[in-house]
């Protein structure tokens, strides 16, 4: 597949998740020739232009016939459009790689990230391959390196999620909610979930027993990229009024002696991982770290409230790393397992 430029189409391509592909695969040089551009009947028929308005192409009507001689399908759309469409795009020979939450947990669908557990990409011939939620890829990349070299006992979490992480009309509704405020008009137009000049401290309902629906989804899409590494961990998840970007405070507890300065030495050479160092990481917010392909770490230090513990800050952008990226590095894995 690899010996010749593979053809390639894009689900959501005018969302911000695939103007991101779309950029990667050029910039990182896929084999590909121009992608087919697929969308729902509200942006189909219209040119996608980047943002120096070269074109990219016309917007296809995304339908079951859609994927006829594509080797590799990229969603980067919601879970409906997941649901319709993508299990259609591997029926007629395509891989696929889905970044929505579709199908992220179930059993025959791999959930990767790259430089945690690619070694489940080893034969994969066919099917959906699935990336986890933007949080949950930043966590990986941090605690797989660490579970490799020290006993975990206890993990705690709690994640500051920008708007865009929920989706293009999310970020639209940050923005015309802030207005609003700005001009006057109070909580008038504000609903129950809007989050401007706020913090909500669940996303998702809250179940039974106190977690919320996205927190425990968390929770079992780590575990399903981790496997035997996954520590006992908890997690609060909080959005925030960002526009782009996710941060997580982590504080991580080992059943052995573990170090800031020998965490730090794990962390440094680990793949993806930028560590921030000193006086480097005080300005690690999530607007620094937009645009950049890195999981960022600062503000390592030692836990002095358990016997052997550090806590950290992480950082990356949602939609390049935690969503873009990841599923082109996927995709990049793929080829190279079968060839």
């Amino acid at each position: 597949m690899a010996d010749r430029e593979l053809a390639v189409g894009l689900v959501g391509a005018t969302g911000l998740g695939g103007r991101e592909v779309l950029r990667l695969l050029e910039e990182r040089g896929f084999p590909a020739g121009r992608p087919r551009l697929f969308g729902t009947t509200r942006t189909a028929g219209g040119a996608l232009e980047d943002d120096e308005g070269a074109s990219h192409g016309t917007v296809e009507l995304l339908g079951p016939d859609s994927f006829a001689g594509l080797d590799l399908v990229f969603f980067t759309a919601g879970r409906a459009v997941a649901e319709a469409h993508a299990l259609e795009a591997a029926a007629r020979g395509a891989l696929v790689v889905d970044t929505s939450s579709q199908y992220r947990l179930s059993p025959t669908v791999p959930l990767v990230v790259p430089e945690v557990n690619a070694d489940v990409l080893a034969g994969y011939e066919s099917g959906v391959v699935a990336c986890p939620s933007a949080a949950v890829t930043a966590l990986a990349v941090v605690l797989a390196p660490l579970a490799a070299a020290f006993p975990l006992a206890r993990v705690v979490v709690s994640t500051y999620q920008g708007v865009a992480s929920a989706g293009t009309r999310a970020l639209q509704h940050l923005v015309r909610d802030s207005i609003g405020l700005l001009s006057g008009r109070g909580d008038q137009r504000r609903t129950r979930t809007s989050v401007a000049f706020d913090c909500m401290p669940a996303i998702g309902a809250i179940g039974a027993g106190g977690q919320s629906a996205y927190e425990e989804r968390f929770v079992a899409e780590l575990e399903k990229v981790l496997g035997d590494a996954m520590p006992p961990l908890t997690v609060t998840a909080v959005r925030v009024p960002a526009f782009i970007g996710i941060g997580l405070s982590v504080s991580v507890e080992s059943e052995e002696p573990m170090t800031a300065a020998a965490v730090a030495d794990v962390l440094r050479p680990a793949p993806g991982v930028l560590l921030h160092e000193g006086q480097d990481a005080r300005g690690l917010s999530l607007r620094a770290v937009v645009g950049s392909e890195a999981t960022h770490v600062g503000r390592l230090r030692t836990d002095s409230s358990v016997r052997h513990g550090i806590t950290m800050w992480i950082a990356i952008d949602s939609v390049v790393k935690g969503r873009a990226l990841n599923a082109v590095q996927v995709a990049e894995r793929l080829i190279r397992v079968r060839h």
